[in-house]
């Protein structure tokens, strides 16, 4: 595996008072697939969300830019997406805390710590916020021989790494921008435009190339966030080699026409074994006013034997998620980090405990998802799965299957155990009758009518 997360600590992120999250199995090795548990509430969403926000921090600068461009007239369909896609774009440091820092730690900081693996080397980024911006900021890597700190930032002060940043000149740019920007904006972010807007020779002229690996790792994660399906990706993306994505809604062009017989091969193939009577999946031009975009059809055979072509927009929601699902399962077999957020939703339990126990065994990036769905644990390995768990103090614990050493066998019934509670990670409510609700709430409203004169018979 070649990138990969060992290890996150987090302070005051929105229901993390103090957590901590490792994924490693050794010292030098990262696990590739993990499956993790919890009753609603411990913070699944919120651990999705933390790589969401490092993503965001690192294409901070880049979305700004993006968003500041003018935009060709368009039609009031258009203009309402456009508009949309900009209320959630996160385009400064302010942004990130309103939306994560957690309620009731006003006064305290916001930390976030990543340890992160690029091939057989480790580094750190660590980022600091007060309740209305970014005050500390660092990152750290093993370069050849030692871990070494590439950057450090903080208010009026910048240190760079002259082994990274190579050149005179482009650290005094930098710290014109850190002067300038940091703060409202993170420095990740900063150096992250300073890459993507320069040109090849210049990136090998003025960086070292770990840095482009760090921010490009950074940048391209690829997550996916329960009950935001129209969350849009980053405004500006950068491509590796082999990453495909779907081409609902693009522009037709002579780039896309390229990779779409690939796209379409793929998903037809994906979702032969779980549509009867598919006969294949393809992108149609459909006009708009202006121009070609791509519309993404499912074409079935109907009982007459003619064909049925059913528009992305009329699909269930399941097979939409199975959708977004290919590409991100696509890409991690590329060796990208993914993450997924409630993998199940909207799908049949034995429908996803076949799709993800076929990443067993596969060399591929890193895959993280959340689920409810026991049936996982009798389909995946028993050292993948993991439990967050939620303490009335409101600490967070996290911790795998791993941790229960011998207790745990191959013939365990870790689900019957799971569900017993003897893991932690599952909910166990004592809900009352509705009946009693509804005499609890009568007995208000009765009350509540008393006080007006207008008791109930």
């Amino acid at each position: 595996m070649l990138n990969s997360f060992t290890k996150i600590n987090v302070k005051n992120f929105r229901g993390f008072k103090s957590a901590s999250f490792s994924f490693a199995v050794t010292a030098a090795k990262n696990k590739n697939l993990i499956v993790v548990y919890g009753q609603n509430g411990a913070g699944k969403s919120s651990l999705a969300r933390l790589f969401d926000t490092l993503r965001e921090l690192a294409l901070m600068v880049e979305s700004r830019v993006e968003l500041s461009k003018p935009v060709p007239t368009l039609s009031n369909k258009e203009f309402a997406t456009v508009n949309q896609t900009k209320e959630k774009t996160i385009t400064n440091c302010h942004e990130v805390i309103e939306q994560n820092k957690t309620i009731g730690s006003e006064g305290e900081t916001m930390e976030l710590e990543y340890f992160f693996r690029l091939g057989e080397k480790d580094g750190i980024y660590h980022v600091v916020f007060s309740d209305q911006k970014c005050i500390e900021e660092s990152l750290s890597f093993r370069l050849k021989y030692r871990k070494e700190v590439i950057f450090h930032a903080c208010d009026g002060c910048l240190t760079l790494n002259s082994k990274v940043f190579l050149t005179s000149l482009v650290r005094l740019n930098l710290q014109e921008e850190h002067s300038r920007l940091f703060g409202q904006t993170s420095m990740l972010g900063i150096m992250s435009h300073f890459v993507f807007s320069s040109n090849l020779d210049y990136q090998k002229k003025n960086f070292n190339p770990a840095l482009i690996s760090i921010i490009s790792f950074f940048s391209s994660l690829s997550v996916s966030l329960a009950g935001e399906t129209s969350r849009p990706s980053p405004m500006v993306i950068h491509y590796g080699h082999g990453h495909l994505f779907d081409l609902q809604g693009e522009k037709v062009s002579d780039e896309y026409e390229v990779i779409r017989p690939a796209i379409e091969l793929g998903l037809t193939t994906f979702f032969s074994s779980l549509c009867f009577d598919l006969e294949s999946i393809e992108y149609k031009k459909t006009m708009t006013d202006k121009d070609e975009r791509y519309c993404l059809y499912l074409n079935q055979r109907g009982e007459d034997g003619m064909t049925i072509s059913i528009p992305r927009n009329r699909l269930s929601s399941g097979t939409q998620r199975l959708v977004s699902l290919f590409f991100a399962l696509y890409n991690a077999f590329l060796g990208r980090t993914t993450i997924i957020d409630e993998v199940d939703n909207g799908i049949h339990d034995l429908v996803i405990a076949n799709i993800l126990s076929s990443t067993i065994g596969n060399e591929m990036g890193q895959l993280i998802f959340t689920t409810h769905n026991t049936l996982l644990m009798k389909k995946l390995p028993k050292g993948c799965i993991y439990f967050l768990n939620a303490e009335s103090n409101r600490d967070t614990t996290f911790y795998s299957l791993d941790d229960f050493g011998r207790k745990v066998q191959e013939k365990t019934d870790v689900v019957k155990r799971y569900l017993d509670g003897l893991y932690g990670g599952a909910p166990f409510p004592n809900v009352p009758s509705m009946r009693i609700i509804k005499e609890m709430m009568d007995e208000k409203m009765n009350k509540q009518r008393e006080k007006g004169g207008k008791a109930v018979e």
